[in-house]
């Protein structure tokens, strides 16, 4: 038994964590109206065009450059990628709904019938942007259109938009959903006249850049945001089924240098106190590159940089999120930024910024590309491991020594990959063939560490060194999570930071029973409790976890680790409590990450939005954690993993109930390990949006640690 002053030092440590938060940048946050923003929305834009692009080096080696996720409400390409960056959240819209036109006589008797008489005049407005509104009022994201254009409004600010994507047979003006504020009104600009004619160029027509130069210049002095839709990559996209490799080639180097000879007069004729961002809304071009990562760059004239960017959303050196844009421009500009989900962009020097967003492009996509592949294997082979450890438990009368040991070791293989695919992100690998070559022989190696430690210590040996290289890794950056195919996916776009669900899947578990297994030994059990309250900070601390829904899951079961080993009958009143008293120390995060951190995390925002917007948005972030876990539940691997894993655990209470029985009286802090990690387990299903992963990874742990002790007869510390 534990006595109180072990639960009192547990108290006083977990305590002090909710006070420990630090934070520091350097941004794009001089607040100042008179300032001007020129977006070039070069559509479809990918690292490998540079090469042809000259000025556009130029203006990277004197800018900072970085990957920007292009997602919307549903994909990574089309109206919805540009309707994201001006809005509070992701957004959803077809092609169609961007019917933006010069607002002529009849076009503004249009408007005005389907929105609403104009305050003043405006000569570019998307008459269909009511289906815009409707369309998201139907989907799961609670987005605010037009948020970027209401911020300028607000203080008095014109906005402008240039260029279109038409074809011969479409008008396709997605460039303006960027600027338009949530009527679908722009201040300036030319969406109808401007292409000319050149039958060199796809469907005969090209963008007018000298039209566009005297249309920025006739109206200079007024406008603070300027967007440039140059859309002749969007045409040559659209046209592309039409043309062979060479003809492609040759197209696009010619737009390419089209582009850049523009951004070269553009530089030169933007004010001193300007930014200049170069942005592609959707992945790049397929036929050349892959990637859902678009490249994006900032210069500010006059202020020499040649550094990378980052921002609060992502807090990962060379990568923005889409909804970064809106509150960079709005903050630059002076105007507010309440409304925005994303954060100020920021940036830092180093060496070599193109190259060094060339080699993370490259990583980044091989580790999402490998992710799906490698996963699936994984949970294939836990799953076949199951049911035939199953099978040989309940006929253990077949079962020799030999079988015995080799299940012994498939256990401990199970157990260890999640380790492998951790530290295996210390390699710079490039070939799916190298990566499976390179994590068999990682694991070959820990097992052949663990043959010669004796058999009581080897579940101990595995689980302490996985949880405190997870833990070590997270404290000291996140270098190896970040590149983990268990880690988070920035093109998904999920989660860019601290731990996700799937390594505090690995965390919490590995915690718990190395814990349970620790506690063996009277020499040391007081000692090892200091594990809990060091995991909860590690998954709480918005500089380090940040993980809200796996801090409720690992605190939880922490507290229920607590209360059993101290003798504490749980019944539901003390569930409640629990509970209750999770929601106040969530509260007071959420609190402290608002008033404390400049660039609050999802709880801190999470908090803002529900403050501006009411419980509904609360309910909105509830519905979509439940369809996603459904969703997971039916159609992800994980959700098949999990299943088999409760049949499993079930099944092996069942046919080993007398032996299990006889081990838990003998190690009563296994038991308890178990129990916790399995509620845990089931609070972190519920309170995570993939609550699955965290649970079927979590669950592998478990199930393992209870074969593995039938098999040995928990012989151990």
């Amino acid at each position: 038994m534990v006595d109180n002053k072990i639960v009192k030092k547990f108290t006083v440590i977990f305590a002090v964590f909710l006070f420990i938060i630090s934070v520091g940048s350097n941004s794009y946050s001089q607040k100042d109206s008179s300032r001007k923003v020129y977006m070039v929305v070069a559509n479809k834009l990918s690292l490998q065009d540079l090469q042809y692009m000259n000025n556009l080096k130029s203006i990277i080696n004197s800018g900072n450059i970085g990957l920007m996720n292009t997602k919307g409400s549903i994909g990574y390409k089309g109206a919805e990628s540009y309707l994201t960056i001006n809005s509070s959240s992701r957004a959803y819209a077809s092609d169609d709904m961007a019917r933006a036109y010069n607002l002529t006589k009849e076009n503004r008797s249009l408007h005005e019938t389907r929105v609403g008489t104009m305050d003043k005049k405006y000569e570019v407005g998307n008459i269909d942007i009511n289906r815009i509104i409707f369309a998201n009022a139907e989907r799961q994201y609670d987005t605010y259109i037009g948020a970027l254009g209401d911020s300028l409004h607000s203080k008095g600010l014109k906005t402008a938009i240039f260029g279109n994507s038409d074809t011969d047979e479409e008008k396709i003006r997605l460039g303006s959903l960027i600027p338009m504020d949530s009527k679908g009104l722009i201040d300036y600009g030319n969406v109808d006249d401007i292409l000319v004619k050149d039958n060199s160029y796809p469907y005969g027509v090209r963008l007018d850049y000298k039209k566009i130069l005297q249309g920025i210049n006739n109206i200079k002095e007024d406008t603070s945001l300027f967007v440039i839709d140059t859309g002749d990559l969007d045409r040559l996209n659209s046209y592309s089924l039409y043309l062979n490799d060479e003809m492609f080639m040759k197209h696009r180097e010619n737009i390419l240098k089209e582009l850049d000879d523009f951004l070269g007069k553009l530089i030169n004729n933007i004010d001193k106190d300007s930014i200049l961002m170069i942005v592609s809304p959707s992945e790049g071009e397929e036929r050349i590159d892959e990637s859902k990562l678009a490249p994006v760059i900032m210069y500010e004239k006059d202020k020499q940089k040649g550094g990378i960017l980052t921002s609060g959303t992502t807090r990962r050196n060379g990568i923005i999120a889409n909804l970064d844009l809106a509150p960079t421009i709005a903050n630059y500009l002076g105007t507010p930024i309440n409304s925005f989900m994303g954060h100020n962009i920021n940036s830092s020097s180093v060496e070599n910024n193109l190259e060094f967003v060339n080699k993370l492009n490259e990583k980044t996509n091989f580790v999402s590309n490998a992710r799906s592949p490698f996963l699936t294997i994984y949970s294939v082979i836990t799953i076949i491991f199951l049911i035939v450890s199953c099978l040989l438990i309940y006929f253990d009368r077949i079962m020799n020594d030999k079988i015995r040991s080799v299940l012994k070791y498939a256990t401990l293989f199970i157990m260890s990959m999640p380790l492998v695919f951790l530290t295996i992100s210390l390699i710079n690998i490039k070939n799916m063939v190298v990566f499976a070559i390179i994590a068999l022989v990682m694991a070959l190696i820990l097992l052949f560490i663990l043959s010669l430690i004796k058999d009581k210590y080897k579940l101990l040996f595995i689980l302490l060194l996985t949880f405190l290289v997870l833990s070590m890794d997270i404290i000291t950056g996140s270098n190896m999570t970040t590149f983990s195919i268990l880690g988070y996916n920035p093109i998904i776009g999920a989660r860019y930071f601290g731990i996700g669900n799937e390594l505090t899947g690995v965390l919490m578990p590995t915690m718990l029973l190395a814990t349970s297994l620790l506690l063996d030994n009277p020499k040391i059990k007081k000692y090892m409790l200091v594990l809990l309250p060091v995991s909860i900070i590690i998954v709480a601390h918005p500089n380090l976890g940040a993980n809200v829904g796996g801090t409720i899951s690992v605190l939880f079961a922490s507290m229920i680790y607590v209360l059993l080993m101290i003798g504490i009958k749980i019944d539901l009143k003390k569930m409640l409590g629990i509970c209750f008293g999770i929601v106040g120390c969530i509260f007071i995060l959420g609190i402290l990450d608002i008033y404390i951190n400049p660039n609050p995390t999802h709880l801190g925002r999470m908090f803002l939005m529900i403050s501006q917007r009411g419980s509904m948005f609360m309910t909105d972030i509830i519905v979509r954690k439940l369809q996603m876990n459904i969703k997971l539940m039916g159609n992800s691997i994980w959700g098949k993993v999990l299943c088999v894993n409760i049949i499993a655990m079930t099944t092996l209470m069942i046919i080993s109930k007398e032996k299990l029985k006889r081990i838990f009286e003998k190690y009563k802090y296994l038991f308890i390990g178990i129990v916790s990690s399995i509620i845990g387990s089931i609070v972190g299903l519920l309170v995570n949006d993939s609550g699955v992963l965290l649970s079927a990874i979590s669950s592998i742990f478990i199930t393992g640690t209870i074969i593995y002790s039938i098999l040995v007869n928990v012989e151990r510390v």
